[in-house]
């Protein structure tokens, strides 16, 4: 747009610079590049453009194409990709989780017990037990990772750290991030307060 009105300003100042030359008393235009000017806007309505013999006709001004909402995303695909990340950082905070909570809460640990396995039975994914439907801020709380103290590992509470403890933290928020998006399953409220 800039390049067609700095176009019609030169072929309008060589114009006025060809009729002086035809005895006309006008004082040509100074031999300076023209100012860039500011596009107009889209509705502005019809543009000039020079023609053959320096005359100006009206074009019609370019529009804009209308810009297309973005389709909305797939539910069935976010709950798939919100699953999968999930599922991911799982498969990472494993091994923490198989250090610190594996004896207690899975069906083939030392300390293994209904009570136990009931509140939370990690011996397959994605975790059972009653308090499946908080499982992640459960965890976090039993770990000491809200402003309460730790009371997990049952007889060691707060020795699960450093890289452990970031894992585990990093699952949870994956676990959040997919219980905030509609991806687990209905349920109901955590059975008990503990």
């Amino acid at each position: 747009m800039v390049k067609t009105l700095v176009t019609l300003v030169t072929l309008v100042t060589l114009g006025a610079a060809a009729g002086a030359g035809c005895g006309s008393t006008a004082t040509p235009a100074p031999n300076t590049p023209a100012a860039p000017v500011a596009d107009p806007p889209m509705s502005a309505g019809p543009v000039a453009s020079a023609g053959a013999a320096g005359s100006v006709a009206a074009s019609p001004a370019p529009t804009a194409p209308p810009r297309a909402e973005p389709p909305a995303p797939d539910p069935a695909q976010v709950k798939a990709a919100l699953l999968a990340g999930e599922t991911v950082a799982w498969t990472a905070a494993k091994p923490a989780f198989d250090k610190a909570c594996a004896s207690c809460h899975t069906k083939a640990g030392k300390k293994a017990a209904k009570k136990k396995l009931d509140h939370f039975d990690m011996t397959s994914y994605p975790p059972g037990g009653h308090h499946t439907a908080t499982i992640g801020y459960t965890i976090r709380e039993v770990l000491g990772l809200t402003d309460k103290p730790a009371t997990m590992p049952y007889g060691k509470p707060g020795t699960v750290k450093g890289e452990d403890l970031a894992s585990i933290k990093a699952w949870t928020d994956a676990w959040e991030t997919a219980e905030k998006g509609g991806a687990h399953p209905p349920h109901g409220p955590d059975k008990d307060a503990d």
